[in-house]
């Protein structure tokens, strides 16, 4: 048995024979257009009584069950939290929900700069922007640049101007080469 193919615009309900034609009259409905599953039922292809709905990601048609299983098989992405399969926007909204949830039940305010981090995080947290390296104490952001300034920088030998260790190493390199490179004093 042979069908003769037929589109029809969910926006209108007209009709076309040409799936050319049915394209480019639909895309004048769609200005903009978000990918969920539920909009994946949007474009609808009929072949005599079959209705088939096109795949947002792949354009690829499917009847209503196959595109549900074909979406979560091919489309989806899994939450590293919870395991769960997504499709892409919806884990950007579970993730926005996810880290609101983590924020106001499982985290800190840091002592140091008032930041929200997770247990987990905390000790990266201050070690990575409020320890000094030199001496193991923690600073706030400001305090910790003045510290190191003054507690542990190194004075040039040509200029007199102080910088931590590397940075004076890459300061003799680029202004004194000529010079020796440990010419410098505590």
């Amino acid at each position: 048995m042979r069908y003769r193919a037929s589109f029809k615009c969910i926006y209108c309900t007209r009709h076309f024979s040409s799936f050319e034609d049915f394209k480019r009259h639909e895309s004048r409905h769609q200005k903009s257009y978000h990918g969920k599953i539920s909009s994946a039922f949007k474009k609808k292809q009929i072949r005599g009584r079959v209705e088939l709905l096109m795949c947002v990601y792949c354009k690829t048609y499917f009847t209503k069950v196959e595109l549900k299983h074909h979406i979560m098989s091919e489309h989806s992405l899994k939450c590293d939290y919870c395991k769960k399969k997504f499709t892409k926007e919806d884990l950007e909204l579970h993730l926005v929900e996810l880290k609101r949830h983590i924020k106001s039940e499982h985290s800190l305010e840091c002592d140091y700069c008032k930041k929200l981090v997770t247990e987990e995080d905390l000790e990266l947290h201050l070690d990575s922007e409020h320890l000094c390296v030199h001496c193991k104490t923690y600073f706030t952001k400001v305090e910790l640049k003045h510290h190191i300034m003054s507690e542990h920088s190194l004075k040039c030998d040509y200029c007199k101007k102080k910088f931590t260790k590397e940075d004076l190493e890459l300061h003799l390199d680029v202004f004194h080469q000529s010079r020796a490179k440990t010419s410098y004093k505590v």
